[in-house]
């Protein structure tokens, strides 16, 4: 009997200690005003990277190599963003991967780009990436203008924000 209260304990422990405690994305935004475009980096639990990669023949390490394989990078640039977008008027901008670092904290940080912004004095910015996987899931966007920052809370019941540029 204790050996089944050790294994129901060991198992139930070993399934706690895969996911993690937070639900957490992030992303910091700002716009380059020398190309107009907006940069983004968007960080992201690399366990939340290794389950959109369980289905895949890649598996994390292969986001460290420096020659990112092609269908790599798409698979993870698409789940990113069906899960974050830009919008300018109605025009869904287009956001290009420009590169991925692998951070020793559990983290993995994605970087994009937009295409050039028109002339335009606000986006929309839909943030509602892991919010179907997890149900306590709650992303920030930090917007960056000269030296301040605007700090945006996605909630599944608040999924979008205008950011005035």
């Amino acid at each position: 009997m204790k050996l089944f209260i050790f294994l129901s304990f060991l198992t139930v422990f070993s399934l706690k200690s895969y996911s993690h405690d937070y639900y957490f994305a992030f992303a910091e935004m700002e716009i380059n005003e020398k190309s107009n475009k907006l940069e983004l980096t968007l960080i992201i639990n690399n366990h939340d990277v290794e389950h959109w990669l369980k289905n895949t023949k890649f598996n994390l390490l292969d986001t460290e190599n420096k020659t990112l394989n092609d269908s790599l990078q798409a698979i993870l640039s698409n789940k990113i963003l069906s899960g974050f977008s830009v919008q300018q008027s109605t025009i869904q901008l287009k956001l290009d991967f420009k590169g991925i670092l692998v951070k020793k904290d559990g983290n993995i940080e994605f970087y994009f780009e937009s295409e050039t912004i028109r002339n335009t004095d606000e986006v929309k910015v839909t943030f509602d990436l892991l919010m179907n996987e997890y149900e306590q899931q709650q992303n920030k966007l930090i917007y960056i203008k000269d030296l301040n920052r605007k700090t945006f809370e996605f909630l599944p019941s608040k999924t979008s924000y205008l950011v005035k540029l």
